[in-house]
């Protein structure tokens, strides 16, 4: 399964760019008239919003990090 706990996502920039990104798809795909997809971009959208903005990701990736 894809997991979000990368180090590759600490910079909260990073973080941002691509919540912005996945919902401006979802904008896209809604214009396009595609609402599966845009129905399918907002859960991917939620899911990483909820995944990095918690408060405690950066203390998940460093766990992560000494396995």
């Amino acid at each position: 399964m894809f997991s979000v706990d990368h180090p590759f996502f600490l910079p909260l920039w990073r973080r941002i760019v691509l919540v912005v990104l996945v919902f401006a798809w979802t904008i896209f795909e809604i214009r396009m008239g595609s609402y599966f997809w845009a129905a399918l971009f907002v859960a991917i959208g939620l899911w990483c919003s909820w995944s990095f903005f918690k408060g405690d990701y950066v203390e998940r990736v460093e766990a992560a990090r000494r396995k």
